[in-house]
């Protein structure tokens, strides 16, 4: 597998483990709002998790990486607007 389509498979797998926790620890009584807490934050360490797994397949591709510039550099694009999305979502609830 390409470092693109592992990075988007440790997504899926960042947000079922997320799910998965809601489902087992989220025994809250109706109306509390820990579960919706719980999720919001894993959700703003998604691009941070999947930067790391992106740069981790990339050192351990080496080939793949030299035969694919573009598709690295587009997808390191789409990676820190992402990032850059989250932390200025999270600087504006500060201010």
């Amino acid at each position: 597998m390409n470092p693109i389509t592992k990075t988007l498979v440790t997504l899926l797998i960042w947000v079922g483990l997320t799910v998965l926790c809601l489902i087992i620890f989220g025994d809250y009584p109706k109306g509390a709002e820990m579960p919706l807490v719980i999720m919001t934050y894993s959700f703003y360490l998604a691009p941070f998790i999947c930067a790391l797994s992106f740069t981790i397949n990339l050192i351990l591709n080496r080939d793949w990486t030299k035969k694919h510039k573009l598709w690295v550099v587009l997808f390191s694009i789409i990676l820190v607007c992402w990032t850059l999305y989250i932390v200025f979502y999270i600087q504006s609830l500060f201010i």
